[in-house]
């Protein structure tokens, strides 16, 4: 790229070519964990839920996520926001 006489030939013009180096590159493949037990809390979940409403906490049966439970949490809202 050439300077442009409007601006001063003192100004530096950077140019952005060095990030074709970049883009050329890929992204190596992502190897996405597996949660085995996936299936059995979306079932479950299903089963509490209905249509628009969310499950009580009272609701949530431990024993209902028995197989999976050392891998689940339960994040609760407290407070407006």
């Amino acid at each position: 790229m050439t300077p442009d006489p409007a601006r001063g030939s003192m100004e530096a013009i950077m140019t952005l070519s060095f990030l074709d180096h970049f883009r050329s590159r890929t992204a190596p493949p992502v190897q996405v964990p597996v949660f085995d037990g996936l299936a059995q809390v979306r079932a479950y979940w299903e089963a509490l839920r209905r249509p628009g409403i969310l499950p009580a906490r009272a609701a949530l049966d431990p024993r209902g996520l028995g197989n999976v439970l050392d891998k689940v949490f339960l994040a609760e809202r407290i407070g407006p926001g």
